[in-house]
């Protein structure tokens, strides 16, 4: 059995032919189809890079260009998956998780996988805090995240540290990704959960603790670890690439 490294060597070769070469390619072809909630693959992709037991995959490739190369997966959990150019990893749980989601209601089966699926879920769970800044300029206007490699927009928030209370752990993670400082409490927004995937490709659930900031120096950022930029309240809505995420920004925000 090749090691994950020789894998990740054999992903990234296939995966350097192809796009010097210009061709459209998706890596873990399962998973990403569950992912995108898909039932063919598209038409403008030309190879999927699979794993060794195609058989469902092939049954999915209904308009199929070129060939398929396959190689073995190191784990059952997690698989790989083309995003602009980049290898994702994908939690094949929380995959198939979001593709019955778009099917609820369908049927009794899928609606007992759905709760399968976030009974497993709900086993490992964590906390995280996160903030909205407001300024006027001249409509009020609050500050968000830029995630370049989904293209959309985001909290700012993280983990809690070992010492910190929520709201301090709200300031911090707001001033360290976005550069302000001098940030105070307003008040707390409330309280919503999602399920995530960590840096180690395990999903969890993610119970997310939302408060009001505000500071005398809204236009000063220091160095921030992420890019970020002011946004109207509607604009801010409509570029939110998580569900869970958007519908906490539409139900609070007349109490911002």
């Amino acid at each position: 059995m090749k090691t994950k490294e020789e894998i990740l060597q054999q992903i990234t070769g296939i995966a350097d032919i192809l796009n010097k070469n210009n061709i459209n390619y998706i890596i873990g072809a399962s998973c990403a189809l569950l992912v995108h909630g898909l039932d063919v693959v598209p038409n403008d992709i030309d190879v999927v890079v699979g794993q060794n037991d195609l058989t469902k995959t092939k049954m999915l490739l209904t308009n199929f260009v070129y060939e398929v190369h396959t190689f073995p997966i190191h784990t059952d959990e997690v698989c790989f998956i083309d995003v602009d150019g980049i290898n994702v990893r994908v939690n094949k749980l929380e995959a198939e998780y979001r593709y019955y989601l778009k099917r609820k209601g369908e049927s009794e089966k899928v609606d007992n996988r759905i709760k399968q699926i976030e009974d497993k879920l709900k086993q490992r769970k964590v906390i995280s805090e996160g903030g909205i800044v407001t300024r006027k300029n001249p409509n009020k206007q609050i500050l968000l995240t830029i995630f370049t490699h989904i293209k959309g927009l985001g909290f700012p928030k993280g983990h809690v540290e070992e010492g910190e209370t929520f709201e301090e752990t709200a300031i911090r993670e707001v001033t360290e990704e976005t550069g302000l400082t001098e940030l105070r409490i307003v008040k707390k927004l409330g309280v919503y959960s999602k399920i995530a995937t960590e840096r180690d490709g395990i999903p969890i659930s993610k119970d997310i603790h939302m408060y009001l900031l505000e500071t005398d120096k809204p236009d000063f950022h220091q160095e921030a670890e992420e890019k970020y930029d002011w946004f109207n309240i509607d604009d801010a809505v409509s570029q939110m690439v998580v569900d869970e995420d958007r519908n906490f920004l539409v139900k609070i925000k007349d109490e911002i």
